[in-house]
């Protein structure tokens, strides 16, 4: 290469780089679309102000309370206690028929006032058997039997016969107060065991009505709570509904975004760019270097211009690949 002669530089290294962007005509929504993402994915998570469960309504709770309080009926009670004291005081009258309770008693079913009752009887028997005499004596009397054999047997028979009489006399009422007294008696028994009977029947309607009156309360507890189940229901769908309301509101702005991101679908959305960049090898560098170094040369030896390089230029050392050349080229 000549001092004063220009350089050929080597063919240059190129790059070519492809960069695809957004279409100029879409970015504005792009930007608009990914800056309402960024705001929404920003916001801290929200919680539910509302109640979601509804509470126990006041049917509900009257009917917890009824069936708290529910037991057996009073009624039940006072008819098991009356059917407890029927059957023992039927026991006890079947008992006292079969071991001779009325033996025992028979004293006190009695006329109390018996000796009484038979002491008129008693004296009219007595006057008239008295009469009998007198005329069996009169009869003797006239007969001049008086206080003769035949009197004496007469009277002894009158004697007899009045203490027959009185003894039937006493019989029979005794046996007709003992009669009356044993029917006393049986009736008391029969009247025990209707009462018994009675009371029985009473026990057993008391039963029914302790029966009918739990299944009432029964039914009004159920009423109450099948009700008040119905207003909770209510109460809850309503707050379910704006549960729901509430989580719609919530995703609204989501769904809005990604309707903004469905409009984009389909559209040509990037551009490609090619850039082309020429990296100029090492050898072209030098000589390029070289060649500008030689001219200011060569202009310098010409004498057209003032200054040039240093005129201890060649005594120096080179220091780089571009004072090499022009090193060389001096």
């Amino acid at each position: 290469m000549g001092k004063g002669g220009g350089g050929q530089s080597a063919p240059a290294n190129q790059t070519v780089k492809t960069e695809n962007a957004i279409s100029a005509y879409a970015q504005p929504y792009v930007e608009n679309m990914l800056g309402k993402a960024e705001a929404l994915t920003a916001q801290p998570y929200q919680t539910y102000p509302g109640q979601r469960t509804a509470e126990f309504t006041g049917l509900q709770n009257q009917a917890f309370g009824g069936a708290g309080d529910l037991g057996v009926a009073q009624q039940v009670g006072q008819g098991t206690a009356l059917s407890g004291a029927a059957g023992l005081g039927g026991l006890d009258v079947a008992r006292q028929a079969t071991t001779g309770g009325f033996q025992n008693q028979v004293g006190g079913y009695m006329n109390p006032y018996l000796q009484y009752s038979l002491a008129p009887q008693l004296a009219e028997a007595n006057r008239n058997y008295d009469i009998s005499g007198l005329n069996q004596q009169a009869k003797a009397t006239q007969a001049g039997a008086f206080g003769g054999s035949r009197e004496a047997i007469m009277a002894a028979e009158n004697e007899r016969n009045r203490n027959m009489g009185l003894q039937s006399i006493v019989g029979q009422g005794y046996n007709n107060a003992f009669t009356n007294a044993q029917q006393q008696y049986n009736q008391n028994l029969q009247n025990r065991l209707a009462g018994f009977g009675a009371a029985g029947q009473a026990a057993g309607q008391l039963g029914q009505l302790g029966q009918t009156q739990f299944g009432q309360q029964t039914g009004a507890i159920g009423l109450q709570n099948q009700l008040g189940t119905q207003q909770q229901q209510q109460q809850q769908n309503i707050m379910n509904q704006q549960y729901q309301d509430f989580l719609a509101q919530r995703q609204d702005p989501y769904n809005k975004l990604s309707y903004m991101q469905s409009m984009l679908a389909g559209l040509p959305m990037q551009s490609s760019v090619q850039n082309v960049y020429s990296n100029p090898s090492m050898l072209s560098q030098v000589a390029g270097l070289g060649t500008a170094a030689a001219g200011a040369y060569g202009l310098s030896r010409m004498g057209g211009a003032k200054g040039g390089l240093p005129k201890d230029f060649e005594k120096k050392r080179p220091a780089g690949l571009a004072e090499l050349a022009i090193h060389k080229m001096a």
